[in-house]
């Protein structure tokens, strides 16, 4: 199985994300459901006036990490990507 394979098999549908942004320099990090697809891009919902949509608005800068969710030796991914509103 390629990697891409693999990282598709932890990141396709909807998932709980720790989800890390730069707030004034400092990392702040919360969880969030995000929902993958096969494209590999995540998708989720947030409220508008949420600090973390001010944070990604300053810098798209972001850090993420899915976990498949079972057994503590389960596979997970970790990402640095640039948000988008």
């Amino acid at each position: 199985m390629s990697l891409t394979e693999q990282i598709r098999e932890v990141i396709i549908g909807p998932h709980p994300a720790a989800v890390a942004t730069l707030d004034d320099n400092q990392p702040a990090v919360r969880f969030m459901v995000l929902t993958g697809f096969p494209d590999m891009t995540l998708v989720g919902a947030t409220m508008k006036s949420s600090k973390k949509v001010e944070q990604l608005k300053k810098n798209p800068d972001t850090a993420l990490s899915i976990w498949s969710g079972k057994e503590m030796s389960d596979p997970f991914v970790e990402i640095k990507a640039k948000g988008k509103i």
